[in-house]
């Protein structure tokens, strides 16, 4: 699993590292966030995973 990027969530501010795994298969699927919003979507012979590093003060 190789780092992707680092992204944060538009709605309550969280910052999550994203992780990219590929795969010899279609995969389709999305990552959300704690508060529901979608942090990345694929349709590809790819899986993504995420590590939450920083709790935003505005997230509930």
């Amino acid at each position: 699993m190789a780092y992707e990027r680092t992204q944060t969530c538009v709605k309550c501010g969280n910052r999550w590292e994203i992780y990219k795994l590929r795969l010899i298969m279609r995969d389709k699927d999305s990552l959300e966030c704690d508060c529901g919003e979608t942090l990345i979507k694929w349709n590809g012979a790819v899986m993504y995973t995420s590590k939450l590093v920083d709790k935003s003060q505005d997230s509930h």
